[in-house]
């Protein structure tokens, strides 16, 4: 039988949310609980993708179509309107059930009694395309606090887009195809057994104030960027430990039990460092910036004309046009900018402008854009997978796509990370970051600034009842940004290859 950790004191209680927070980072959890305001608002792209986590939800719960929705926002009165739910035992679902043990409160997305008394079977709608560690987690969390309410677990499942599906175009989606049923009792069960050490750990963070002195690390970025990043970043020492490209959690605890906090600390006779650590290491030493051989040799064997094309993906969780599938990449604007070998620059670009599916009209402008050029260099990993997608998805595209896989292109960010390093990067290889590590920061100016801002804007073109005149600017401001983003990777490019 397990233990129960002693009840959290203080006025606040720990959610599901603040148990995520602490499994992530001890720092996190403190704030986050103690100072709730300092939260910081999640990005444009965090709330979108929360917006369609809730529209999700509601509509995996059009699969339960006897169903009571449990409405208190405070937790004592839902805990108790859920009890009165269930004691009825009328068979119905139960939306946003409440649970309560030792402190610890949880909402259910969707709860159903099972056959035997007392008996619940949960289900927790997530927006992915597969299971995670972290929403068995949360299952476990879920199994424990209801356990420890009077009721058992008979099953627990996940309900998750299923990444086969594929949408006909319409604007309804078929429920029972669109959602893929996973059940992860044994998994939850195992990880239940770790529940009560770790939330006896949380309050101990809870309780000690030097817990926002502990240094940052992997932690921070993974599962997912932490909310609080740029602002621990901002008081981090320079060259911290986070900033050394192709860290590992391992690599990283070996580190921090010699003492090591930063990466001027490491010494170059450390074994356990990569080819990329070390150019770091050298980059640092000599403040100047270090570019590996190979990276020189792949740029002596181009053919100009020189097409430096930048591409802009829009994330579509839920699938919007025919063909397409969940959490599809849609390339929807490219811009070029072409150097001859007689150092004349000439810049071209197309941006999708309507509410219509971009992928055809992208790559046949795609292809006439780059027909007469030579050497073709990307900075976007997701672009040929996402051309790789088309090719498999829309066979009246098939062969435009497989023409743009043809043209082995030079993949300029993989050269950037694989063969060059400059101190002023800070472990940060982003175009612009890079760019202006390399030569010198620029004023980016007014409208789209950002891949975030450009997404933002691209959606709202995407809206039919977009005004006209916001339509155009809208385009423009697209196609200036798409504009920089190119003019970044020619920049990138000559002070690489003139880097002695």
């Amino acid at each position: 039988m397990s233990k129960s950790p002693r009840p959290v004191s203080g006025s606040h209680r720990l959610n599901k949310s603040l148990f995520a927070a602490g499994t992530q980072c001890a720092k996190r959890l403190h704030q986050e609980f103690h100072d709730p305001d300092s939260v910081p608002a999640p990005s444009e792209s965090r709330q979108a993708l929360a917006e369609v986590g809730r529209r999700l939800t509601e509509m995996a719960r059009e699969g339960f179509p006897r169903a009571q929705r449990i409405e208190h926002e405070q937790h004592d009165e839902a805990v108790a309107e859920t009890r009165a739910v269930l004691d009825a035992a009328s068979g119905v679902a139960v939306f946003d059930a409440a649970f309560e043990r030792d402190g610890v409160e949880v909402r259910c997305d969707i709860v159903l009694p099972g056959r035997e008394p007392n008996q619940l079977d949960i289900f927790e709608v997530k927006s992915g395309t597969k299971v995670k560690p972290r929403h068995v987690m949360d299952i476990a969390l879920q199994i424990w606090v209801i356990e420890g309410s009077g009721y058992t677990v008979g099953s627990a499942s996940v309900l998750h887009l299923d990444a086969e599906y594929r949408h006909s175009g319409s604007k309804t989606y078929p429920v029972h195809k669109l959602f893929k049923n996973v059940d992860v009792t044994k998994k939850a069960r195992r990880r239940k057994r770790r529940i009560p050490d770790l939330i006896e750990n949380f309050q101990h963070v809870l309780d000690d104030d030097t817990t926002l002195d502990l240094p940052m690390g992997t932690w921070c970025i993974n599962p997912i960027p932490c909310g609080y990043l740029e602002k621990c970043s901002a008081a981090a020492p320079p060259n911290q430990l986070l900033e050394l490209p192709e860290l590992t959690p391992a690599q990283e605890s070996s580190l921090h039990q010699e003492g090591i906090e930063t990466i001027e600390q490491i010494s170059t006779e450390t074994t356990s460092l990569t080819r990329t650590q070390r150019r770091v290491l050298r980059a640092l030493e000599t403040g100047s910036l270090m570019v590996d051989p190979t990276v020189h040799e792949e740029f002596e064997t181009v053919i100009f004309p020189l097409c430096f094309m930048a591409t802009s993906l829009s994330l579509q969780v839920l699938p919007r046009f025919a063909h397409s599938r969940p959490w599809q990449q849609l390339p929807y604007l490219w811009s070029a900018h072409i150097l001859h070998e007689d150092g004349r620059i000439e810049q071209r670009s197309f941006v999708s402008a309507t509410e219509q599916d971009p992928r055809g009209e992208f790559l046949s402008r795609f292809l006439e854009g780059i027909d007469d050029l030579g050497t073709v260099f990307t900075w976007s990993r997701a672009f040929l997978p996402c051309v790789r997608q088309v090719m498999e998805d829309v066979s009246e595209l098939r062969e435009e796509a497989k023409a743009v896989l043809q043209m082995d292109p030079v993949e300029l960010d993989s050269q950037v990370r694989q063969g060059i390093y400059h101190p002023a990067m800070r472990g940060d290889f982003s175009l612009f970051e890079v760019r202006d590590a390399l030569v010198g920061a620029r004023t980016r100016g007014e409208g789209i600034v950002d891949d975030e801002g450009a997404r933002s804007a691209y959606e709202r073109l995407l809206n039919s009842r977009t005004r006209s005149t916001t339509r155009n600017k809208l385009q423009a401001e697209l196609l200036a940004y798409g504009a920089a983003r190119s003019a970044a990777m020619l920049e990138i490019y000559q002070a690489i290859a003139n880097a002695k």
